[in-house]
């Protein structure tokens, strides 16, 4: 396992690693502006702190079961 406390930034491989992912996607993932990142010649670096806010983004989070009933409690009480 890295050591990703003291790491302001990572390259490209330590990045794939510390998401779990393949490079070949993190670099799909770039490209596609997904993840914001730092060009120096050929080679890339990622801010921990971008990957910490990609993992967590609104996007990717999954509601619990008792999250969504709520919100249809929510949504038939505005309805009527």
């Amino acid at each position: 396992m890295m050591e990703t406390e003291t790491k302001t930034f990572m390259t490209a491989e330590e990045a794939a690693e510390y998401l779990g992912i393949a490079k070949i996607t993190l670099y799909t993932y770039t490209c596609k502006r997904i993840i914001p990142y730092y060009k120096s010649r050929r080679k890339i670096y990622i801010k921990l702190v971008d990957l910490d806010e990609f993992i967590l983004g609104e996007g990717n989070r999954v509601k619990s079961l008792r999250e969504i009933e709520k919100e249809a409690e929510d949504y038939e009480k505005n309805i009527k």
